[in-house]
């Protein structure tokens, strides 16, 4: 295992997102506080490009040290991308092309500041004020879940970039679902996509199930099959997930998340709360 290359503009890395927009996404998310699970999505990914970009900028410039791309797959067993203005067939694009694809809009938010109360002290007191919001994925939710054709889409863009990007970080790819694939068996062609990659390391393929069950507790980077229970989806993401790499297992362990090596990237029953640590975990050390 190296995963170590420096990423550069000359040698930037990839990030790719495969999005489940079928129609269990519009139920609501554990742990989300009523919000739905596309909602979320959405929203956790747009902020992650937001602060990619601004990570990247130096003063009205863009370094373009990675490139992206986003599926969305869900519908009529359609496969489709997730960023705005952009046609899947022209992914990945790189930071530059990103920023200017985004849109800004305004949204009201719940806002807790102090204020004097008369007595010396301070209370708190709420009010909605708007916020800017960059965006580029527009939540998403009907039809049917064709997970293997969303997984062939992300070989064929990145067996392309892989061809002139030998000497880069190896593609980080995060496969977010809820639910039973409609189509063809994912696993296979997700053993397809591991088997490539560049000189410094294989492709790596993470997966993240999202809650089904209020009650039930987040299994995340799970090491063997047997943490988890034995149903066929479960299984199959688990066995497509790639093992994580040291720095990744060091961020997760300072996270408390008691992370051993050999652990996968890869988490059941994933609630808001181990949705958003598994965004940080699997994609930080690239960065």
């Amino acid at each position: 295992m190296t995963y170590s290359s420096e990423i550069s503009r000359k040698n930037p890395a990839l990030f790719g997102f495969l999005i489940d927009q079928s129609g269990s996404m519009d139920e609501e998310m554990s742990g989300g506080f009523g919000h739905k699970k596309k909602d979320l999505v959405a929203d956790s990914i747009n902020k992650f490009l937001a602060e990619l970009i601004g990570r990247n900028a130096s003063g009205e410039s863009i370094k373009d040290r990675f490139e992206i791309f986003a599926i969305g797959y869900g519908g009529n067993s359609e496969v489709v991308s997730c960023i705005r203005n952009v046609e899947i067939n022209t992914m990945p694009i790189g930071l530059t092309e990103l920023n200017r694809n985004a849109k800004t809009e305004s949204r009201k938010q719940l806002t807790t500041v102090k204020k004097p109360d008369g007595a010396g002290g301070f209370t708190n007191v709420e009010f909605e004020k708007e916020v800017p919001i960059t965006k580029w994925l527009e939540p998403s939710s009907e039809g049917n879940t064709p997970m293997g054709s969303a997984l062939r889409a992300a070989f064929d863009i990145t067996g392309r970039w892989l061809q002139s990007h030998q000497s880069s970080f190896p593609p980080i790819i995060i496969n977010i679902t809820d639910g039973q694939y409609t189509d063809e068996d994912p696993e296979p062609i997700g053993e397809n996509l591991t088997s490539i990659g560049t000189s410094d390391g294989q492709v790596l393929l993470f997966n993240i199930h999202i809650a089904k069950d209020d009650n039930a507790n987040p299994i995340t980077f799970p090491e063997h099959q047997n943490e988890i229970p034995q149903d066929e989806i479960a299984q199959k993401l688990f066995r497509m997930s790639s093992i994580l790499t040291d720095s990744m297992i060091d961020l997760a362990n300072k996270k408390d998340k008691q992370c051993r090596p050999g652990a996968r990237g890869y988490v059941f029953n994933a609630d808001f709360t181990s949705f958003i640590d598994f965004l940080d975990i699997g994609t930080r050390p690239a960065m």
